[in-house]
């Protein structure tokens, strides 16, 4: 009689679906355990990937020596003077501008040999984010598609690509 009951109960339908629904169940929880373990992975390595990216987006700065902040005044000067006579300069003769010219060429090869950039934002998009300085922001009477760099009051100054010196701009927007 047992023997007809135990047979009755593994043959029974009852018996298979709990027995599927005990294998259905240790097969969720060893997959959700993958899964776990899964996310876990990618939030360290999305939590590292986003260091990264934070650490290579802000701006370094470095301790300079008074010397440095020389050079760095003038390449700003160097750009003042560049800017201006551009702008000066279908009021000069030939000779002059030729003159002017050589100083100006032989001034920006000594920046360069120090590996110095300078950075003129003018007319560039403005984006939140742009390591720049806002002095003012200019509403333009027209619809704008971006927002735009209308002028560079100071440029960016960066040596051996580090920024050392933040560009100081006007933004014209909408």
């Amino acid at each position: 009689m047992n023997r007809r009951l135990i047979e009755n109960v593994f043959s029974s339908d009852l018996f298979l679906i709990f027995i599927f629904a005990l294998l259905l169940t240790v097969c969720v929880i060893y997959f959700k355990r993958i899964l776990n373990r899964i996310l876990i992975t990618i939030n360290s390595q999305s939590y590292n990937l986003k260091k990264e990216i934070q650490t290579s987006v802000q701006t370094k700065f470095i301790q300079l020596s008074p010397e440095a902040d020389v050079l760095i005044q003038l390449a700003v000067d160097y750009w003042r003077l560049n800017k201006k006579i551009n702008s000066i300069s279908k009021n000069l003769t030939e000779k002059e501008k030729q003159s002017l010219s050589f100083t100006l060429d032989r001034i920006k090869k000594h920046i360069d040999r120090f590996d110095i950039e300078i950075k003129d934002y003018t007319n560039e998009k403005y984006y939140e984010g742009l390591n720049v300085e806002v002095i003012s922001v200019v509403k333009h009477k027209k619809p704008l598609k971006d927002s735009l760099i209308k002028d560079t009051i100071e440029p960016a100054i960066i040596i051996k690509g580090l920024l050392v010196k933040k560009a100081k701009v006007i933004v014209l927007t909408n």
